[in-house]
């Protein structure tokens, strides 16, 4: 199974109608589309995209008000700004992180290490009680596998919560999935 449908049916687990989530990396829209129809109806749910790149965000919006009901776009709010910015009153019940870089984007611009590892305890923070974190890891490439060694410092010298790691492969720089719940 890869990954990101791990990750998809691991959302079912712990989001339901009603729930509040964010996607700390908004990319191309892809999990925003999950995330939206388990936990957005007409009168209830939130959902909130943080990424700093504006085609992100411009993708996403078009790609959800295209797939998704009317009566629920109103409660996607989108962030244009870093996932280390999230503002403190949102309780999530689930928020996603897909590190790295946007894959049709400039690979220049991506996530970092020390920018994830803040974003990644702050967001534990505002984490509803019986909720989870979803990272999916990229150590493929050199800032990638310095973020995955600050993960991995955060989780073992700060983190008060439950880990389970998921791997594809054995392989030292496969991606790997980080489902960390409160």
């Amino acid at each position: 199974m890869k990954l990101i449908h791990k990750a998809h049916g691991l959302f079912k687990t712990v989001l339901f109608p009603g729930d509040s989530a964010v996607d700390a990396t908004c990319g191309g829209g892809n999990d925003r589309l999950v995330l939206a129809k388990l936990c957005l109806t007409p009168e209830s749910g939130s959902l909130h995209l943080f990424d700093i790149q504006e085609t992100a965000i411009v993708k996403t919006k078009k790609r959800l008000e295209n797939s998704l009901p009317e009566n629920v776009i109103p409660k996607i709010y989108y962030y244009n700004r870093s996932h280390v910015e999230m503002p403190p009153d949102i309780r999530p019940k689930l928020i996603t992180f897909n590190l790295g870089f946007l894959p049709s984007g400039d690979p220049a611009v991506m996530t970092t290490p020390g920018a994830t590892v803040v974003a990644l305890a702050r967001s534990f923070e505002i984490l509803e009680t019986g909720g989870a974190l979803s990272v999916m890891v990229y150590p493929g490439h050199e800032t990638g596998r310095k973020e995955a060694g600050a993960i991995d410092n955060w989780l073992s010298e700060s983190f008060r919560g439950r880990v389970i790691v998921y791997r594809d492969s054995p392989k030292n720089h496969a991606p790997y999935l980080l489902w960390l719940l409160k």
